[in-house]
């Protein structure tokens, strides 16, 4: 895997984390207005912030493994 290579998966990780922050900032909202489906808004909102940070995790290490692999 080339640098430049790396670099752009470690940018996709990133730009999914971020997307994600701003779904669960929505998210939040939509429960703060909406107190009825304010437990399941939330708890689908963690999920999705873990999965988001998951995604930033995975590809960071995944890039780095296979940069440190190409040394």
């Amino acid at each position: 895997m080339t640098e430049k290579t790396t670099q752009a998966l470690v940018r996709v990780g990133q730009a999914v984390c971020l997307a994600v922050e701003r779904f669960v900032s929505v998210g939040q909202t939509i429960a703060t207005e909406n107190p009825e489906i304010s437990a399941d808004m939330c708890q689908a909102c963690a999920e999705a912030r873990n999965a988001g940070q998951s995604s930033n995790r995975l590809c960071g290490h995944k890039a780095a493994d296979k940069y440190v692999l190409n040394c």
